[in-house]
């Protein structure tokens, strides 16, 4: 009777336990399944030199959020509607919250500015499908 006693707080300690690893595993599982986002642009420059100081510090501003070119300009082959005025730019991250964690850090909006004024922009984050 006394080992029955041991025995019956362990196993409740037991499946507590597996419990709370597997709501950890599953909410890993969860934010890993998050779908991608990807921030589109189409830029038109309007100001060469104003420009400049956004080119030099772009990319940086991108590694801490995991952020990865798609397309960088190149050319467009016109199918359906307007084409792109500008240069078309596409972004990929992880998920929506690491993309606009990106665009509303400090380090980019201390750079967006100089875009803001040297061209026009037509920007949007989109949610993307989940990898299956």
């Amino acid at each position: 009777m006394v080992r029955m006693k041991v025995r019956l707080p362990l196993l409740f300690c037991a499946l507590a336990s597996g419990g709370v690893l597997g709501g950890v595993g599953l909410s890993v599982l969860h934010a890993q399944t998050k779908p991608p986002a990807f921030y589109v642009a189409d830029f038109e420059l309007m100001d060469p030199e104003g420009i400049k100081p956004h080119r030099e510090e772009f990319l940086s501003t991108l590694e801490p959020f995991g952020g990865r070119f798609i397309v960088r300009g190149g050319t467009v082959a016109k199918l359906e509607g307007d084409a792109p005025k500008g240069r078309f730019i596409v972004i990929a991250f992880d998920n929506v919250d690491k993309a606009m964690a990106w665009y509303n850090s400090a380090a980019y909006s201390a750079l967006r500015s100089y875009r803001q004024k040297s061209g026009r922009t037509d920007a949007f984050v989109i949610e993307g499908t989940a990898n299956q």
